[in-house]
């Protein structure tokens, strides 16, 4: 009998060494489970984070660039009312007027050039780019305009464009001369 007795100890010694053992692997596993998830997680909010920071440095470097595009048609309609006053001359407008609306389109330029925004309004004859410029007309090879520039090129700038860097805010509205081979 204590043989017996004995044998079952021994067995139950056995299956307890053997629980205790699988005990350790589970828990090793579970802790290279936890591990591993506890760098995907951190790998992931990293990542986050990186993607958050570069949002904020975008919206600090280029968010006063949507403000600046919603003023261009101010400046366009300033653009009109100077000319306009220049056409009148000394009989229609206040040479005051006049002058004081040429103060006000510097200082817009020198607001835009402090913020890095530059005004692209290209000469006749230049080449036409459409990441830069708009062709709003083509004019043809008949025209007088037309036949002082090569064709594709630049007849006239009907609306600047402007631009921060490498980024175009507006393009300069053109007119460009026709190609040689082009129909009505």
């Amino acid at each position: 009998m204590f043989e017996t007795l004995f044998f079952f100890v021994l067995i139950a010694a056995g299956v307890l060494g053997w629980l205790a053992y699988q005990g350790r692997q589970n828990a090793a596993h579970l802790r290279a489970l936890s591990r591993q998830k506890f760098d995907e997680l951190s790998g992931e909010h990293d990542k986050y984070v990186g993607r958050l920071r570069r949002k904020l440095v975008d919206a600090n470097t280029f968010g006063h660039l949507d403000f600046a595009a919603d003023l261009l048609p101010v400046l366009d309609a300033l653009d009109m009312a100077a000319a306009s006053a220049e056409q009148a001359g000394a009989g229609g407008v206040d040479d005051a007027l006049r002058d004081g609306l040429k103060l006000v389109r510097q200082e817009f330029d020198t607001v835009l050039k402090q913020h890095g925004i530059v005004r692209c309004a290209p000469e006749a004859g230049t080449a036409f780019d459409p990441n830069l410029h708009e062709a709003v007309a083509v004019v043809a090879q008949e025209n007088e305009e037309a036949q002082r520039v090569a064709p594709g090129h630049i007849v006239e700038c009907l609306r600047p464009g402007y631009g921060h860097k490498d980024r175009v805010l507006r393009a300069a509205a053109v007119s460009v001369a026709a190609p040689e081979n082009h129909s009505k």
